[in-house]
């Protein structure tokens, strides 16, 4: 084999090699919590809420803590009978989750400000406050059954946005392989067919 279209192919892979660092180093994954500012939920007394908090949990186990704030304090909200916090899995997505308040019927002392955090091994974060309204006026607002989790529109968002990021990020990666590649492929047939013929 000649020694310059050695070279090519040894360049070739050369760079193949870092298109394939660079596409896997996309930095360290970070927790987030994907509440939006201002997120509001309305329910009518004496029917169910379930407040949806969407988490990127880059695969770490977290723990989940919900506190409603009182004057300046975030007073710590336990489960009971009527109250449940858990967790429920994204619609899509390997690396988020929902972390979810749930009320079996909610009352007008639940009306306020709430906020959801979480804790790992490595990490905590808490989220931007959720505005819960608890009024008979809003039963106009909002279609409540059984398994009404009534879904603020930013939920809705966060939850389509993040449901087509993989998708979009892997397809964005796929092409610039593929044009890296075409291009390198393409370099070094014009290299070695020119040595060839200089070497002739």
């Amino acid at each position: 084999m000649d020694s310059p279209c050695f070279d090519h192919i040894l360049l070739v892979l050369c760079l193949l090699f870092l298109v394939c660092i660079h596409g896997n180093a996309q930095g360290p994954c970070e927790i987030e919590v994907l509440i939006k500012r201002n997120t509001v939920w309305n329910a009518v007394p004496q029917k169910r809420l379930t407040i949806n908090c969407p988490v990127k949990h880059c695969g770490e186990t977290l723990r989940v803590t919900w506190c409603k704030f009182e004057d300046a304090n975030c007073k710590q909200i336990n489960e009971t009978e009527q109250v449940k916090i858990g967790w429920k899995p994204f619609s899509r997505g390997l690396e988020n989750d929902i972390a979810f308040l749930d009320f079996k019927k909610i009352s007008m002392n639940d009306d306020g400000s709430y906020r959801c955090g979480m804790a790992g091994n490595k990490s905590s974060i808490v989220s931007h406050a959720i505005n819960v309204s608890v009024s008979d006026s809003n039963l106009k607002m909002t279609s409540t059954s059984d398994h009404n989790t009534n879904d603020s529109p930013n939920a809705k968002h966060n939850e389509k946005y993040l449901s087509w990021l993989p998708y979009v990020n892997i397809c964005v990666g796929i092409v610039l392989l593929v044009v890296v590649v075409t291009a390198i492929s393409f370099l070094c047939m014009y290299g070695c067919k020119r040595t060839n013929k200089a070497n002739k």
